[in-house]
């Protein structure tokens, strides 16, 4: 199992500590529609700031996620995760074409999903590039969104892209102007820049850090037996809770799917 630990991993921690545990080594054949649209649509503009084709890699996206569906043994549910990740799919289309044909030629791109690295936390910004505002070519992360219905608020507290301008700036002495979230949905894209808070990024790698030494074995959770948070992982978390650890290794080994290292 992985040592290092990054913003998602806090994220799912702050959720409840033991979907942090379970999902650090598994991870569910099916993906809920909104999650497989944003990670489609991160794969076509990821695609098409690498210079390769960004519809391809939208096929080979969904290909994979119906390879896992493959594995649900009720037909049913089968059918209806093909369903979804198809839709998903075709939505993830439609926002990527708006966003290529126009916002993303905005940016010169310089780095796409680059892993960096301080101390044991790790990151995986969407893009690093140079925006150009005015005359002056500004030094940029930027991290893309997918949504219905966006609330820019709400990403902006998260600190996320303050986290990655200060291990850009401590571990690679790379000096970031200005941070960006492009919020793509399906009622327009928007835009969100401002200067890094490198203050509120130190905050957050304090904690991701003081998460490596969490031990995983040892996380619990105040569970409900009809878990109002209904998470990719409720079902083993009632398996452990009703039956035992071993019958919710069971599960989770019959049910999901081992993460490589």
């Amino acid at each position: 199992m992985r040592q290092e630990r990054s913003y998602t991993d806090l994220q799912q921690f702050r959720k409840c500590p033991r979907l942090f545990a379970f999902s650090l080594e598994y991870e569910p054949l099916e993906q809920p529609e909104v999650i497989n649209t944003g990670l489609f649509t991160h794969e076509a503009i990821s695609a098409y700031f690498r210079g390769t084709d960004w519809k391809e890699a939208i096929s080979r996206a969904k290909v994979e996620a119906l390879v896992k569906a493959n594995r649900i043994e009720d037909d049913t549910k089968h059918r209806e995760a093909d369903k979804k990740i198809i839709g998903s799919a075709n939505r993830a289309y439609q926002l990527s074409t708006h966003y290529v044909d126009t916002w993303a030629k905005d940016y010169q791109a310089s780095l796409t999903e680059p892993e960096l690295t301080l101390g044991k936390v790790v990151a995986h910004p969407d893009l690093i590039a140079y925006l150009k505002i005015g005359d002056t070519d500004f030094r940029t992360v930027v991290d893309f969104k997918t949504s219905k219905s966006p609330d820019i608020r709400w990403y902006d507290i998260s600190s996320q892209v303050d986290l990655y301008a200060f291990i850009l700036e401590e571990a690679y002495n790379d000096h970031i102007g200005l941070v960006a979230y492009d919020i793509i949905s399906d009622e327009g894209i928007y835009r969100h820049t401002r200067p890094p808070q490198l203050r509120r990024g130190k905050e957050l790698f304090i904690r991701i850090t003081a998460l490596a030494g969490v031990d995983p074995n040892e996380c619990e959770s105040d569970f409900q037996c009809d878990c109002p948070k209904r998470c990719p992982f409720w079902e083993c978390c009632y398996l452990m809770e009703t039956d035992g650890d071993e019958a919710a290794r069971e599960y989770l080994e019959k049910y999901y799917l081992r993460r490589e290292d």
